[in-house]
């Protein structure tokens, strides 16, 4: 995953998930703020991000027990990236575990496109 410039390391959104309707969704919100998007469903792809994202925006759902892990190597490696954890409202379980890995912040897939701007919008 070689995005290019070091200019260019705030200018990328990561979506870690499988769900293709939810990455279209996210990659409609990367391109309304300018940003590449990017996509990834194994750990093993995070260790290796050129430039550093500006997001990286978790389907909690999706990453298994793994989650604590790769939250706590990406804010070693990417201290200036937004880490974001994405579930449904009603899924109780995956927010505790979004909370509990250190998040910078949790949205359900309800206000997914919202809460993506939000948080957007307040890095510019």
């Amino acid at each position: 995953m070689n995005a290019g410039t070091e200019k260019e390391s705030v200018r990328s959104l990561l979506f870690f998930g499988k769900d293709f309707m939810i990455g279209s969704r996210v990659e409609g919100v990367a391109r309304n703020h300018s940003l590449t998007f990017l996509r990834a469903d194994k750990k093993e792809s995070l260790q290796s991000i050129e430039p550093p994202p500006r997001i990286v925006l978790f389907d909690i759902a999706s990453t298994g027990d793994t989650l604590p892990e790769m939250v706590a190597g990406l804010k070693k490696t990417y201290p200036d990236t937004s880490l974001v954890g994405l579930a449904f409202h009603t899924d109780e379980a995956s927010l505790q575990k979004g909370k509990e890995s250190g998040l910078h912040t949790l949205i359900t897939r309800s206000h997914l496109v919202d809460g993506l701007n939000r948080i957007l919008e307040k890095r510019q």
